[in-house]
């Protein structure tokens, strides 16, 4: 009967560590999850970034068409008004 009573005090031991190890195990989990977070907030961040700086490249001579330029409105190519009236 002894033994019994020996082998109990090593499974309540042997249980409480496994309880140990896995609250370490979650807690890992969670700042794994903690860091890929922030590195998906960072990563969206720089993509909302870089397509605003590439609309802000655009230039006169991209838009091609009608529109409002530098000499009124008009049908402009390659930044040169095609429908100006020279009188």
């Amino acid at each position: 009967m002894m033994k019994n009573k020996g082998g109990s005090m090593s499974n309540k031991a042997q249980n409480t560590q496994d309880d140990i190890w896995g609250v370490i195990a979650k807690g890992l989990v969670e700042a794994v999850k903690m860091v890929f977070s922030v590195f998906v907030l960072i990563f969206a961040s720089s993509v909302n970034t870089s397509t605003s700086e590439m609309s802000s490249k655009i230039t006169w001579d991209d838009d091609d068409g009608f529109r409002n330029g530098q000499d009124g409105p008009g049908y402009y190519e390659g930044g040169f008004r095609l429908d100006k009236d020279d009188d």
